[in-house]
């Protein structure tokens, strides 16, 4: 199939028809690409100081009031969540983009979605398959057609990265990008044979030849319908979840520090059997917030809506303007909720020791910023700005501001447009690796006192294990005759860097069912 499109003088994305909003969606693009030419070329900013780059484009004044929901809407269509489009795209010599009569240039559309996404000012599109999807295929595209490389990308990775992606027949979830990877031999393709057991015999092959532990945190709790009967150290790819993995992520870390993975697989081939250590138990959970990041005000409203039966528009919506500011609200609404509850749990009697309080902030970010580095004290002011911005629902720039008159007022040396400045940077590393660390994870306190993020669907009860040979602990939950089922990945400050090893738990065998 590669072939025919590589072979193709010119590639016709078809979106599908036009329902009115598609106009102001392209404008939107269009407004983005010529905030970035402001930005990079009239004002000189520097495509690698990411704070400067963020700060000046979320005020652009051109930004402020753009129509991101017209733009969502284009980005939410059927066809960025196929699968077999991804190969059609990193092929293709040249592409055209249309949806109804309007068209645009591939390369320009994907470069547009791709610094939005690069630069990290899509949070107002975060929900939109489109924008992962195109970002994932502009990239394997040019490192294809424009620099000849090879496929950089394992199985495993690529499976990761293309979760949300959807397929008719289970089995072409793996198969549909097999010629993107560098390690296509992994897998057979073989129509004939049950989706379960090609599935099953990828995580085991992944397992003990080609990803190790790696392959077990794709194993993530997931609310959808399962159709496959599958064990649950076998990764479903075909199923929704909501909270992407550590290890595609990307977040450093080594738990088990050198140890070697030590695992069978039973007769029946039912039970995992891996050698690990129980280090903690969940003891409470924060629930208030809103995973996935959803639109509560769509259902709610009896506003009048845009009804719409084109299968590739996602219909029950409101006016765009109407979306961006009710939008905003809800937010700001469900932040301020959760992050004061997070603080009731944290500290029920209001007592803040610094002990306790430096462990909450470096959780907060998972100890690691956007970039992965392990952040400096600086960041504990930088969390008390995004805390007090969430709690009193307004932006950390206004507390920032409030800060800096209040010290001016005291004749202090926090009153400064340096401090301002340092302040800001604090506040921006905090919210940055809070945003990519801990999207869509749910907040949890341990039996020992211990902070952490857990997926979607964790339970008190549950139980994190280091398995060895893993970057990241595991939540398990226990399921029958001492077996166990994998919940999900965690972090759990204090054991992220091999301090379990030296903890004293007991080395065991764990049966995963």
């Amino acid at each position: 199939m590669g072939e025919i499109y590589a072979n193709a003088s010119m590639v016709r994305v078809w979106l599908g028809e036009e329902y009115g909003l598609e106009s102001r969606a392209l404008d939107a693009m269009v407004t983005v690409d010529k905030v970035f030419e402001d930005l990079f070329i009239h004002r000189g900013i520097s495509p690698q100081r990411l704070d400067s780059v963020q700060t000046n484009f979320i005020n652009h004044p051109s930004i402020v009031d753009l129509d991101w929901e017209s733009l969502s809407q284009l980005l939410s269509r059927a066809w960025f969540e196929r699968v077999w489009v991804v190969q059609e795209v990193v092929n293709a010599k040249a592409i055209t983009v249309h949806v109804g009569g309007l068209n645009v240039g591939w390369d320009w559309f994907a470069a547009i979605v791709s610094a939005l996404r690069q630069f990290r000012v899509d949070v107002p599109l975060i929900q939109c398959p489109g924008v992962k999807s195109t970002s994932l295929m502009n990239m394997l595209r040019q490192d294809k057609i424009e620099f000849g490389r090879e496929p950089q990308f394992t199985l495993l990775k690529l499976l990761g990265e293309t979760r949300e992606i959807k397929s008719t027949l289970p089995v072409d979830k793996i198969y549909g990008i097999l010629s993107l990877v560098n390690n296509p031999q992994a897998v057979d393709v073989d129509y004939g044979q049950k989706a379960e057991e090609i599935f099953r015999k990828l995580a085991i092959d992944s397992l003990f030849h080609e990803d190790g532990v790696d392959i077990l945190y794709q194993c993530v709790l997931s609310s959808t319908t399962a159709v496959l009967d599958l064990p649950s150290w076998v990764p479903d790819w075909t199923r929704k979840v909501d909270t992407e993995p550590f290890s595609t992520r990307g977040l450093w870390a080594q738990a088990s520090k050198d140890r070697q993975l030590q695992a069978r697989i039973s007769e029946d081939g039912r039970i995992l059997h891996v050698r690990g250590m129980i280090v903690d138990t969940i003891q409470v959970i924060e629930e208030m917030r809103d995973i996935p990041s959803r639109k509560p005000y769509i259902s709610k409203l009896t506003e009048p809506r845009i009804e719409t039966s084109n299968p590739d528009v996602k219909a029950d919506f409101l006016d765009p303007e109407m979306q961006n500011k009710m939008g905003t609200e809800a937010f700001r609404k469900n932040g301020k909720a959760w992050t004061t509850n997070l603080l009731k749990m944290c500290f029920p009697d209001g007592e803040k020791d610094a002990r306790k309080q430096e462990d909450l902030w470096r959780t907060f970010m998972c100890n690691r910023t956007r970039d992965n580095e392990i952040p400096g004290q600086e960041c504990a002011e930088g969390f008390e700005i995004v805390m007090e911005a969430m709690t009193t629902g307004v932006t950390p720039r206004s507390v920032i501001d409030a800060w800096v008159a209040a010290g001016k007022e005291a004749n202090t040396e926090s009153g400064n447009a340096s401090d301002a400045t340092r302040l800001r940077a604090a506040a921006n590393a905090v919210f940055g690796g809070f945003a990519r660390w801990g999207y869509n994870r749910r907040f949890f306190i341990s039996q020992s006192g211990r902070f952490g993020w857990g997926v979607d669907g964790v339970n008190v009860g549950d139980e994190v294990m280091v398995p060895a040979g893993g970057r990241y602990p595991l939540v398990i939950r226990s399921a029958s005759l001492g077996q166990h089922m994998i919940v999900g990945d965690c972090y759990l400050h204090g054991v992220m860097e091999g301090e379990a090893l030296d903890g004293g738990y007991e080395d065991k065998d764990i049966q995963i069912c």
